[in-house]
């Protein structure tokens, strides 16, 4: 089982990581998660195209009457679209964006181009991963007080 939702999961998450030319300009959060999306709806489109081929249907088999390769490939594509409809600012993070030729030239390059939506997440993400890192110890610190 394990080595099947890694051989479904693979494909998708090299695609995730996968940087752009040296020539195109850092994709904002957006667009990334976006174009991650239109891709995967565009293969699944693809894939449901072939599945109306007749030269590809099986003669006997699968209740949709698909070829067991084919058929395998759309439910793989369905999950990469569903696995790109769920992605967060992390991910863009530390699968898209760390992955470019110059991560302090691409992290200049989106920095201003963020939405104040994605600025915030992006806090949030960044709050919610030191919350998990720092030792209970320094969590339960006392807060000095802002009342003088």
């Amino acid at each position: 089982m394990m080595l099947y939702v890694f051989q479904l999961l693979f494909p998708a998450l090299v695609a995730l990581a996968t940087p752009l030319p040296q020539n195109v300009g850092v994709m904002s959060y957006r667009e990334w998660k976006v174009s991650r999306i239109q891709e995967a709806e565009s293969r699944l489109k693809d894939l449901k195209a072939k599945s109306k081929d007749p030269n590809l249907t099986q003669k006997m088999g699968s209740e949709a009457g698909l070829n067991e390769e084919l058929q395998y490939e759309i439910e793989l594509e369905l999950t990469h679209l569903s696995l790109s409809n769920d992605l967060t600012i992390s991910d863009y993070f530390v699968g898209y964006l760390t992955k470019q030729n110059s991560l302090n030239a691409a992290v200049k390059d989106v920095a201003g181009r963020l939405s104040s939506e994605e600025v915030a997440e992006l806090m949030l993400a960044y709050a919610e991963h030191f919350s998990r890192t720092i030792p209970s110890a320094v969590k339960l610190a006392p807060r000095a007080e802002s009342g003088h």
